[in-house]
């Protein structure tokens, strides 16, 4: 699965994960998550695993922003 993450509008990551492969990321503001596919990857947020949405095989963008001002 390739996936793109930026971070308060700085690009972190751009490449394809392996299988097993664990990554963390931060943000103080806006974190921006960008998939291929859903398939084989589990997202965490805050300690809370998110479920799918919808198709898994479509490509998504998932956008985090901080409404508490940090």
């Amino acid at each position: 699965v390739h996936i793109t993450v930026e971070a308060d509008g700085r690009e972190l990551f751009d490449h394809a994960l392996t299988p097993g492969k664990q990554m963390k990321f931060a943000a103080h503001d806006r974190l921006a998550v960008e998939l291929d596919a859903l398939e084989g990857v589990t997202l965490v947020y805050n300690g809370r695993t998110l479920k799918p949405l919808g198709a898994q095989s479509r490509a998504r963008r998932l956008v985090f922003v901080d409404d508490h001002g940090g």
